[in-house]
């Protein structure tokens, strides 16, 4: 005969298989969304990475020059 402590253990067990199961639907449900934990900085573009390439490029040399 199985013990109400033994019960009880096995309720727990299978909460949190399904806490972990909510988890993972939540989680890919927010991300098919759109919704990201990262919102404070957004990615550079191709074409943007290139301008700063070009401005830190013409800043170091600047920079090179000033020292001699």
């Amino acid at each position: 005969m199985i013990s109400l402590i033994e019960v009880l253990q096995q309720l727990r067990n299978e909460r949190s298989r399904i806490d972990e199961a909510i988890a993972r639907i939540e989680s890919r449900l927010t991300r098919a969304a759109g919704v990201h934990s990262n919102q404070g900085r957004k990615g550079m573009g191709q074409d943007e990475r290139k301008v700063v390439a070009e401005r830190m490029k013409r800043y170091w040399e600047q920079r090179r020059q000033a020292r001699g």
